[in-house]
């Protein structure tokens, strides 16, 4: 795979970054079927590793657009594989993969913003969270 990319100056590594990473995930649902949970933790977090990371990284640039959009894909395909099998992992990896596909494209946004600006929205959400949570308590 990283000869072609070195080499052949072969520039889309995702086709075979995602099929590396289906068959790694196949491997740990079998491995999981045979009784071995920890293995197929093994083989899922590789799957990750190998499906993310090269999206994340073309992402980050300023023409990375299409990859940052391809990023959310899987990202969404993650969040409905871990809501349908019921894989936890899977699901925090999707909401990851969007949330990180969303802020390689807002990033330059939010750091043109003046810093009153980024700590009093973040003060403001952090209030929110605060008193959702506060009202989400059992009161005995």
């Amino acid at each position: 795979m990283l000869w072609h990319y070195k080499f052949i100056n072969f520039d889309e590594l995702q086709i075979y970054s995602i099929t590396t990473a289906v068959y790694l995930f196949i491997i740990g649902y079998t491995r999981e079927k045979l009784g071995k949970k920890e293995e197929r933790q093994a083989f899922d977090y590789a799957g990750l590793a190998v499906l993310l990371l090269p999206a994340l990284a073309q992402a980050l640039p300023e023409s990375g657009f299409w990859y940052a959009l391809l990023l959310g894909i899987e990202g969404l395909f993650l969040l409905m594989a871990g809501f349908s099998l019921n894989h936890k992992t899977f699901t925090y990896a999707g909401v990851a993969a969007v949330v990180v596909a969303t802020l390689t494209r807002v990033y330059s946004y939010l750091a043109s913003l003046g810093s009153w600006a980024i700590v009093g929205s973040l003060g403001l959400i952090f209030l929110a969270v605060a008193i959702f949570l506060l009202n989400k308590r059992k009161v005995d």
